[in-house]
């Protein structure tokens, strides 16, 4: 009888420490879950704000194409500003001479 009280103890011993060591075993598990979620929410908003970082970039050299094809855009409406000059002063003159009466007539 004693033997069998000493198996029995020494059983229930074993179930408890099995049980104890199952729980220690479910809330490591809990923990590595909750870290997983949080390395798939942190690589989430990596990957949103890398492509923030390159939305930004294209619109940033967009920003640049634009302002050196407007800076072209005036350089050649200046040009065009300064022929046209040009031109009026020469059709003056032509008029000019054209406004001179004949002297024979």
């Amino acid at each position: 009888m004693k033997i069998t009280a000493v198996i029995a103890a020494l059983f229930a011993f074993l179930l408890g420490l099995l049980q104890y060591q199952r729980s220690k075993i479910k809330k490591v598990e809990k923990k590595v879950e909750e870290k997983d979620l949080e390395i798939k929410k942190e690589r989430k908003q990596t990957e949103i704000l890398e492509e923030a970082i390159v939305a930004i970039e294209e619109v940033a050299k967009e920003t640049e194409k634009a302002t050196k094809d407007q800076k072209q855009e005036e350089k050649k409406i200046e040009e065009m500003e300064e022929a046209q000059d040009i031109i009026d002063s020469a059709n003056d003159i032509i008029n000019s001479f054209n406004r001179v009466p004949d002297a024979g007539t």
